[in-house]
């Protein structure tokens, strides 16, 4: 019945034009775009707790720059140079599709060949035929993660069992949706594609690339394992940001063997701008030519849709920004992280390599760098002290968001807004229509709410044509109109019982939010209302295209409402009175409890004190099975869950009452505290 309006804030995913700011460079060199680069850069490695990076930049076949920042190690202070090694993560990826290729090139295999011509054994239980019939994964279809199978972490995260087990259990696996369908990023199909392609050609995966990508790329400093790293003393130890304790906490480095072809590489930025050049020359490198230029061109050709106006090729990201075709991939792995990204019709590339676990850096990256060196260099007009007014909290109440506070801040001289979950977003200044644009995408901005005395009240946020009201902590909504003029339309609404769309037990509430009359429409929001217009329709304030309209009967009653989106309309009738404001249609924390109870294990607490579970678990999508235990003490309260799946590892999580804790084979033991310790 209602088309589903909620758009989520997924903004490290949108990366498209930046609104355009006021002042600029008259023509500025190179040098100087440079140096707005690194000001950018560091400004951004401060404000992203990155204890230390490395970027390296390529433009028309020369290394334009290569440089570190911050620290490689917080205990001795050694610093970040351009020489320091990395764990790169998935930009190992575009190294084992660019092998296939080579191979492809000499007729070894071909991207379409079924995977069983190189792995018998590895038939994987698809879902159904694609669109065309055709049930054969091939090649093509491992490295562009179409397969239908989604992540299989457990059964490499450990690195204590072999590829060929690995392999032997993944082909287990129920798939998660049909075949060709979904982007479903999957290392093990990765792991499974470079098996293949290496036995093609009768070599270990780390001897196709050593010998047709290392060697004539004179990449000297890089390796496949985490002992070949740990020999050499420029690695960089690998850190994450602790947001509750406000502290950097060293992550064991991971043995990523298992998973090679998915991720195992490490390198620096001086070796990874060889591999840029190469990629910026269509495939040659020293005058030679390593990959045809069909073969990389398959790469980088769309091969299933990710969302958000991005597509996967093989190895490579796919999307455009001013107009531009950008290929970029990204890897994160424990206390590393790093981006690749190249504008080919611009002979324009980079590698930021950096040692914390993942970073919204990575992403945000690609507009700071390209637009640097390719737009206009601006600057915002208003200096910091003017920007005071616009601090402060803004409640959230659409999406996901319940009763969250948005804080807008300055951050590095510029106004930004905190999403919460997410990143905190530097903004544009405003434009002419008083839109204030995120740095990061041009298809996010917010506005303020002034009122009679021009104070703010309010923050509006505009996303996909739909606009959010935040208002401001500690400003009083005023009612448009008396809400004794709104109670008589509160109450539960039923839709037809053939509306094919929702459910007919799909109760739709009509309450009263932020003194706005308000549609509670199960498994989307709450949608406030506008006053209604000459023909009684109220039309969502997120939103003109979904409007509803009151039914009364001769009595002058509410028994019903009409919704009115685009040339559909639905009539829901009314079933029950008025509700409160705080209904949202989902069960109680009483009932869920109570629902709970009727499986016994709170009655069997309750009675006895203690309770010990044993069973099997079995992770469908990984094709594992496994044991758990679950114990628990009601008095001091205390429990512990303990999930073993052999040589593939365990998970424990546990508390005494006192302290938190979990344990991962791959993590060990960590203590837990702020939100994951109340959690």
């Amino acid at each position: 019945m209602l088309a589903r309006l909620t758009t989520v804030l997924s903004l490290l995913t949108l990366c498209v034009p930046a609104a355009s700011v006021a002042r600029t460079l008259d023509d500025p060199t190179l040098e100087q775009r440079l140096e707005v680069l690194i000001e950018r850069m560091e400004a951004e490695r401060v404000s992203n707790h990155i204890p230390g990076l490395a970027l390296a930049v390529v433009m028309d076949g020369e290394v334009i720059f290569a440089q570190g920042f911050g620290l490689a190690d917080l205990e001795t202070g050694r610093a970040v140079e351009a020489d320091t090694i990395f764990a790169i993560g998935s930009t190992t990826k575009a190294f084992t599709s660019a092998a296939l290729g080579m191979l492809q090139d000499d007729g070894v295999l071909d991207f379409d060949d079924p995977v069983t011509k190189y792995m018998p054994d590895f038939e994987l239980a698809i879902e159904g035929p694609d669109e065309d019939g055709d049930e054969t994964v091939t090649l093509r279809d491992l490295l562009s993660h179409r397969t239908g199978f989604t992540r299989m972490s457990v059964l490499w995260a450990g690195g204590l069992v072999s590829r060929e087990r690995v392999l032997e259990t993944a082909v287990k696996a129920e798939p998660w949706a049909g075949f060709r369908e979904r982007f479903l990023y999957n290392n093990v199909m990765y792991l499974a594609a470079g098996v293949a392609g290496a036995s093609a050609a009768d070599v270990q995966w780390e001897e196709l690339i050593q010998t047709r990508i290392f060697d004539p790329l004179e990449m000297t400093s890089s390796t496949f394992s985490r002992a070949e790293a740990q020999k050499d003393p420029r690695l960089a130890l690998g850190y994450e940001w602790n947001e509750d304790s406000e502290v950097f906490e060293h992550k064991r480095m991971l043995a990523l063997g298992t998973i090679g072809p998915a991720g195992s590489i490490n390198s620096n930025v001086v070796d990874m701008a060889h591999w840029l050049q190469l990629m910026l020359a269509q495939g040659e490198y020293g005058g030679e030519q390593l990959i045809s230029e069909a073969a990389l061109a398959e790469t980088w050709s769309p091969q299933i849709e990710i969302g958000g106006g991005r597509e996967y090729g093989m190895g490579w990201m796919l999307q455009e920004r001013n107009g531009r075709r950008i290929v970029e991939h990204g890897g994160n792995i424990n206390g590393f992280s790093a981006q690749v990204s190249l504008v080919p019709d611009e002979g324009l590339g980079y590698v930021l390599l950096a040692n914390v676990t993942m970073t919204p850096l990575q992403q945000l990256s690609i507009p700071i760098v390209f637009d640097t060196l390719l737009e206009d260099i601006s600057e915002d007009d208003l200096p910091a002290g003017s920007l005071d007014e616009y601090i402060g909290n803004y409640r959230a109440n659409f999406a996901s968001f319940d009763d969250v506070d948005f804080e807008v801040s300055i951050q590095n001289g510029h106004l930004a807004v905190d999403v919460p979950g997410q990143m905190n977003f530097e903004l544009h200044t405003p434009d002419d229509e008083g839109k204030w644009y995120f740095r990061l995408t041009n298809t996010v901005a917010i506005s303020f709410e002034r009122d009679e005395a021009d104070a703010i009240t309010g923050m509006r946020m505009h996303q996909a044509g739909m606009t959010f009201d935040l208002p401001r902590e500690g400003v009083e909504v005023e009612a448009e109109i008396p809400l004794t003029q709104l109670e008589r339309f509160t109450g539960t609404y039923q839709p037809p019982e053939d509306d094919t769309q929702m459910p007919a037990d799909a109760l739709v509430a009509v309450l009263i939010q932020n003194q706005h009359l308000a549609v509670d429409v199960p498994g989307e929001m709450i949608f406030e209302l506008h006053l209604p217009d000459a023909e009684g329709k109220r039309q969502f304030r997120v939103t003109d295209r979904v409007a509803v309209r009151f039914n009364e009967d001769d009595t002058g009653a509410v028994v019903s409402f009409t919704l009115f989106e685009g040339d559909e309309e639905h009539v829901l009738t009314r079933v029950g009175g008025p509700v409160e404001a705080s209904a949202s249609g989902l069960p109680a924390l009483d009932e869920l409890l109570a629902l709970r109870v009727q499986g016994g294990r709170a009655r069997l607490l309750a009675e006895h004190g203690t309770l010990r579970e044993r069973g099997e678990i079995r992770p469908l999508q990984t094709g594992l099975v496994g044991t758990y235990v679950f114990e628990a003490r009601l008095n001091p309260r205390a429990f512990r869950l303990n999930l073993d799946f052999g040589d593939f590892g365990q998970i424990q999580i546990g508390t005494d009452g006192e302290t938190a804790w979990t344990y991962t084979t791959v993590e060990g033991y960590t203590e837990l505290s702020g939100d994951q310790e109340r959690q």
